[in-house]
């Protein structure tokens, strides 16, 4: 599950319909937005607490309490529909047998008024990784052995995937919960020595899902042409993003097997190799999660955990 960060918060726009989402606090250098953007944004200084799925105030009769109770549930249940697919509230995961997302599909309406039967896809191509050997300066080629279900509950679930090469492992753990959030705790283990020349985890949008960005130091707005943004620099600018739109949009963080938010993912970093990368690449609106160059040593393990959260967040009976 996504971890609460201090400074970080979910904060909704009401212009022509848009939510996304904001840091409370702008932690971007001057310079970093244009005009149009801060006048189009207005963050609400809200912490991201489950007070923020609670639609109704508290009723002093306890008639009214018990039915506020029951009405405040924050989460619908999550359905399994087959071996690799989930619907929650107006959305639809598929895994792929890598271990992670190949489709988020919303079925929310652009408006935020309904859910319905139209889809809208966020991902050109499944979530991946391209790990680089420096030998052949060619991705290497990994074989996913499928998915694993270790839990299928309707509040989370959660499966393991083997991907395997003669010179690397890939184990991936992943869990899904009811509130649209994701965690993936992916561990690398070297089978011989390696050289690589590059470790990169790809999210791509499609365009219609890549029209407004915010973290890595920018406050929020119409996503720029490109973010390009380093670890060697304040780690409170980073660690993830929002991407989105009205009715479809991603939080992302980059993690490590210790999960602090007050420190550096080593794997990803890499002694301030890494950053991120966010632009049009093709028919995507990408971001490139990279960790620049290394050496691993047969036996050595590395950590390229990250966490999703799948924005709009909607109540029991499917409202915003």
């Amino acid at each position: 599950m996504l971890p609460k960060y201090p400074g970080l918060y979910i904060a909704a726009f009401a212009v022509s319909g848009l939510f996304t989402a904001a840091y409370g606090q702008s932690p971007h250098p001057a310079g970093k937005h244009s005009k149009k953007d801060t006048s189009v944004y207005r963050a609400v200084a809200q912490p991201w607490t489950q007070a923020d799925f609670t639609p109704f105030k508290e009723q002093p009769s306890a008639k009214r309490k018990k039915k506020q109770e029951k009405a405040t549930t924050p989460f619908s249940e999550m359905v399994q529909t087959d071996s690799t697919t989930f619907t929650i509230s107006g959305r639809k995961i598929q895994l792929h047998k890598s271990g992670f997302p190949a489709q988020i599909t919303s079925y929310i309406s652009p408006d935020l008024s309904r859910v319905d039967t139209t889809p809208y896809p966020m991902l050109t191509e499944q979530v991946h990784f391209h790990i680089v050997n420096a030998a052949t300066h060619k991705d290497i080629a990994f074989t996913s052995k499928g998915i694993t279900f270790l839990r299928q509950k309707t509040d989370s679930s959660i499966w393991t995937a083997v991907n395997t090469s003669p010179l690397l492992q890939m184990d991936v753990t992943g869990k899904i919960y009811a509130n649209s959030q994701l965690s993936f705790n992916v561990t690398l283990t070297a089978l011989q020595n390696v050289e690589l020349d590059e470790i990169r985890m790809h999210l791509p949008f499609t365009f219609a899902t890549g029209e407004y960005f915010t973290g890595l130091g920018y406050a929020g707005g119409v996503r720029p042409d490109t973010v390009n943004w380093k670890w060697d620099g304040p780690v409170a600018y980073g660690r993830g993003a929002w991407i989105g739109s009205s009715n479809a949009g991603m939080w992302y963080l980059l993690e490590d097997d210790q999960r602090n938010s007050n420190s550096t993912p080593a794997s990803w970093s890499n002694n301030g190799k890494g950053g991120v990368w966010v632009g049009i690449k093709g028919k995507s609106v990408l971001a490139d999660n990279y960790s620049g160059k290394r050496s691993m040593r047969q036996g050595e393990v590395l950590h390229y955990n990250f966490s999703m959260d799948i924005t709009p967040h909607t109540g029991r009976k499917g409202t915003f």
